[in-house]
């Protein structure tokens, strides 16, 4: 019988188990070539989406492609990074009814 719970960790988790893989990605997220490329990647591919706009409908779907390149470029460059757990607020021993 196996004690051991089966875990199924998250791509980012899995990435983090190593110390070198988040040394490496810092060093290049941190680096000027790769903030500026992002940038300017990133400003590229507005302007192709913002060309191929034309109407209400395809404005819309630009605009959620774009997000999801945002989303994309803060979810690479965090991912090296430990997420925080939120924290309980105090247990309050009672409340007060009175107030």
């Amino acid at each position: 019988m196996n004690l051991n719970p089966v875990s199924n960790p998250t791509p980012k988790a899995r990435f983090q188990e190593s110390a070198d893989s988040i040394s490496k990605h810092r060093d290049l997220v941190d680096s000027t070539t790769f903030q500026r490329a992002s940038d300017y990647a990133m400003l590229e591919y507005a302007k192709i989406m913002a060309l191929e706009s034309v109407d209400g409908n395809t404005a819309v779907a630009t605009a959620m492609r774009l997000r999801g390149a945002h989303e994309f470029l803060q979810i690479f460059r965090n991912l090296s990074e430990k997420s925080e757990q939120p924290k309980a607020p105090p247990a309050m021993a009672n409340l007060n009814h009175r107030a």
